[in-house]
């Protein structure tokens, strides 16, 4: 058997079982995962055009963030018998983290358009974030200091 035919079937046996277990929320766990991919390429992108030098640990800190997502996600689902009992919908804790994370993906993208250049993106981005509430607009300002 080929290398790569024996590494991609050992990804299938690690990834398959996940899928699995996240399955009320699969199609939300892929469409998060496109997400990561799209701000990852975009924040490449915006990084050469910055000039900024890529390294192996600036594009790995993404990996922490994705992986304490799944753990929270399962937490969520686990958790979702109990919150039944207190009439919130069966994996709907779940599905409300699923869609802040991917606000949160999304937030980014569209930092990174802005950065690449896109007009309507950092205008768009500034209006959103005018929105929040002061405390928010402080850590998100504390957390882009920290990344750059």
């Amino acid at each position: 058997m080929e290398e790569t035919s024996k590494a991609k079937l050992a990804y299938s046996f690690i990834i398959s079982p996940l899928l699995m277990f996240f399955e009320p929320y699969s199609a939300l766990v892929k469409a998060i995962g496109l997400l990561v991919a799209m701000d990852v390429g975009t924040g490449i992108l915006a990084s050469k055009k910055e000039g900024k030098e890529l390294t192996s640990k600036s594009l790995w800190k993404k990996l922490p963030k994705v992986g304490l997502f799944l753990i929270a996600l399962a937490a969520a689902k686990t958790s979702s018998p109990l919150l039944a009992e207190f009439g919130i919908e069966a994996h709907q804790a779940g599905k409300w983290f699923c869609a802040l994370y991917g606000l949160y993906e999304s937030f980014s993208i569209l930092e990174n358009l802005g950065r690449l250049g896109l007009p309507i993106a950092k205008q768009f981005s500034d209006l959103l974030k005018s929105k929040l509430p002061e405390d928010i607009k402080k850590l998100s300002e504390e957390t882009n200091d920290k990344s750059n």
